[in-house]
């Protein structure tokens, strides 16, 4: 199998199931590869590949030549130059190894579902948790921008409305019992530091009466419970 991917977004351009290891099977996929790319007219991709025979023959050297694009091999026994595509393979092979094929048709069927998926509905994370093909066709910084507009939406949100309640019984310290914080003296001074919190301050939010100490600082722990 020839797969042919763009480096940095790792969308996947073309790929081919092959009988065999040939340089011809290899000049089809780039040729594919380029028809399918957003290259303008003039530009030329840069080739990386591994050492295999289809890659060092003298055929596709004389191909590439005539196409004016660069070919270059990573060193030999150093699959890691290649860790991009050789993810992707593993990735492949971990869904595709689940299951039994019975004709190549049938596990072409397979890939040409599983590279559709790949592309357009896998976020993946080393992208900032976005498609490929929203990576390779310039829409990752807008998505970026849309996500964090909506989280500071959200977290004004939840400053105007404030912590749930529960929030403030979760901040206590491991050595105050429970049933201090039940008693309706303790129950009163939680509802009101509830309804107040933002009037009074962080620094302020929590009594020596309840806790038994004035040198005990829950402020980190108010924050903590507000960002979950």
């Amino acid at each position: 199998m020839t797969t042919a991917s763009a480096a940095r977004s790792r969308y996947i351009l073309a790929w081919e199931l092959c009988p065999g290891m040939q340089a011809v099977d290899v000049e089809r996929t780039v040729q594919a590869a380029l028809h399918a790319s957003s290259l303008k007219a003039g530009q030329r991709p840069r080739i990386l590949s591994d050492n295999g025979s289809a890659y060092v023959s003298r055929y596709l050297k004389e191909y590439l030549k005539g196409e004016s694009m660069e070919h270059v091999r990573c060193a030999p026994f150093h699959p890691m130059t290649q860790g991009k595509i050789e993810r992707y393979h593993r990735s492949m092979k971990n869904v595709l190894l689940l299951e039994h094929y019975y004709s190549p048709d049938e596990l072409i069927s397979r890939l040409t579902e599983w590279v559709d998926y790949y592309n357009h509905q896998r976020y993946h994370e080393s992208l900032e948790n976005v498609r490929p093909a929203d990576a390779y066709w310039g829409r990752q910084d807008q998505i970026l921008f849309e996500r964090q507009k909506i989280k500071r939406l959200s977290m004004l949100k939840r400053r105007k409305s404030g912590p749930p309640l529960w929030s403030y019984f979760s901040a206590r310290p491991k050595w105050v019992k429970p049933s201090l914080l039940f008693s309706p003296a303790s129950v009163h001074f939680w509802l009101t530091t509830y309804t107040n919190a933002y009037t009074i301050g962080l620094n302020t939010l929590l009594s020596s009466t309840v806790y038994g100490t004035s040198s005990y600082n829950a402020t980190s722990d108010i924050i903590f419970c507000c960002n979950n």
